[in-house]
């Protein structure tokens, strides 16, 4: 007997058509970062770096002009003593002082009359290899005691009002006190000018001269003399360079004239000059 088993011979099927390749870009894998919404698209610009503020440039204090001096005051609660004291300003790019950093060695109460002081000046826009800077210098401030002096009997105002009109000069000899002045024949004094109006004060009492001696002047003329003055005295007073018939009139004047002394005294170089206008 014979059986047919036609399932087992059946005609093999045909294989399937070869997949298209598709036209999708592909996903990101897992080790392929993507982009994220915020920067895929962005239309923001890109986000600036902050620039480091201009370091101040170190300047002598001597290629600096101050348009502006406030002189530091001797602390009234201060019974005697001197003492320098040094700060370092920063200088902005407008002239004006940013910061006072009291050095060692400047104890209180002179730190904050230091501070308050040179915190007011104001100075020329620094300069550095022809661009305006920032700048960084030290200044030095000296606190002494007006021992038995004439300053002690002068109320603040009075002070004040006298060290104001003072302009200063450079000194031509350390510890010297450089003043100049100019009396009229009107007996009016002005053009006060000295190197440091704290410690080379000169306050004019009156400057009453004999009429004869302008008559006989049609041009100013310049007297220039030394001394020391101490104990409220002028010792040693000597004319440098003075007509010897101006020389009269210039002492006795001078007798009513007020400087700062100290116990030690304080030289002057004193310019006088004479006009007649």
């Amino acid at each position: 007997m014979f059986l047919l088993f036609t399932a087992a011979f059946a005609a093999p099927e045909a294989p399937p058509p070869p997949a298209e390749p598709s036209t999708e870009a592909p996903g990101p894998s897992a080790d392929t970062p993507s982009e994220t919404p915020a920067d895929a698209g962005s239309s923001r610009p890109p986000r600036e770096i902050p620039t480091a503020s201009t370091e101040p440039v170190e300047i002598d204090k001597s290629s600096l002009r101050v348009f502006t001096r406030v002189m530091p005051m001797y602390p009234e609660a201060v019974l005697g003593g001197d003492l320098a004291c040094d700060a370092q300003l920063i200088i902005e790019m407008d002239g004006k002082v940013s910061s006072v950093e009291v050095q060692p060695g400047c104890t209180a109460p002179f730190d904050q009359a230091t501070k308050t002081a040179f915190s007011q000046w104001m100075y020329e826009p620094p300069e550095s290899s022809g661009q305006v800077v920032r700048a960084r210098t030290v200044v030095r401030t000296i606190f002494e005691a007006s021992e038995g002096s004439f300053v002690d009997t002068m109320s603040p105002e009075e002070f004040n009002a006298t060290v104001r009109a003072h302009t200063l000069l450079e000194p031509r000899e350390e510890g010297r006190c450089i003043v100049q002045s100019t009396v009229h024949a009107s007996g009016q004094v002005t053009d006060l000018a000295s190197k440091d109006p704290q410690t080379c004060l000169l306050v004019p009492v009156g400057a009453k001269t004999p009429k004869s001696m302008w008559k006989e002047m049609a041009e100013p003329q310049t007297c220039q003399l030394t001394f020391k003055s101490q104990d409220g005295a002028k010792v040693g007073l000597k004319f440098e360079a003075c007509d010897p018939e101006l020389q009269a009139a210039t002492e006795k004047m001078l007798a009513k004239w007020r400087f700062n002394d100290t116990k030690k005294g304080v030289y002057y170089d004193l310019t006088l000059t004479f006009d007649p206008r």
